[in-house]
C-alpha cells in the first residue's frame, strides 16, 4: 500500500492544529508531509529515503517559520511599543513586584523599567515599553518636559 494518503492525513491533522494555534510551525510540518506524499505518488522512494526527505523538508521549513513568525513577531511588536510609548496609566494594585494598572479603560499587569520601590495606589506612570502583554512603566516626567517617547513639539504662534 503507498504511503501518500497516509502523510497527506498527517497534513491535514496538523493543518487544523496550526488553525488552532497560528504559529507556523504545524504549517511548516504539514507542508513537509505534503512534500513527503507528493515524492511518494512520483518516485515511490523507500522507507528510509522517505525518512531522510521528511527530515530534510521539515528542518528547512522548520527553520524558514520560525523566521517568520521572529520578523513577524518583532515587528508587530514594535509597532505596538510605538502605539503605547507614552501613555498614562494609573497604579490600581500591587501584586507582588508587579503593578496592576488601568490603561485604556482596562487592568492592565506592568512593571517599573527601573528598580525602585513600587508607587503608592493613584499614582500616574507613563510607558516606555511593553513586553508581550506586560507595560514597562516609569515615573511621570517633571511638569514642563516631554515624555521621554514624545517627539518635541513646535512652537505655535503668538497670535
Amino acid at each position: 500500500m503507498p504511503s501518500w494518503p497516509l502523510d497527506l492525513l498527517f497534513a491535514g491533522v496538523l493543518l487544523v492544529a496550526e488553525l488552532f494555534t497560528q504559529t507556523f510551525y504545524f504549517l511548516a510540518v504539514a507542508i513537509a508531509f505534503a512534500l513527503l506524499a507528493l515524492a511518494d505518488a512520483l518516485i515511490r522512494p523507500g522507507r528510509i529515503f522517505s525518512a531522510v526527505l521528511f527530515v530534510v523538508f521539515a528542518a528547512c521549513l522548520l527553520a524558514g517559520a520560525h523566521v517568520l513568525r521572529k520578523k513577524l513577531r518583532n515587528e508587530s511588536s514594535r509597532q505596538t511599543t510605538a502605539l503605547d510609548s507614552g501613555g498614562v496609566v494609573t497604579v490600581i494594585a500591587h501584586q507582588d513586584d508587579r503593578l496592576r494598572v488601568r490603561y485604556r479603560g482596562t487592568l492592565w499587569t506592568g512593571r517599573l523599567a527601573e528598580l525602585g520601590p513600587l508607587p503608592s495606589v493613584g499614582t500616574l506612570l507613563t510607558i516606555v515599553g511593553r513586553e508581550g502583554n506586560l507595560l514597562v512603566l516609569a515615573p511621570l516626567p517633571p511638569e514642563g518636559t516631554a515624555p521621554p517617547s514624545s517627539a518635541p513639539s513646535s512652537p505655535t504662534p503668538a497670535s
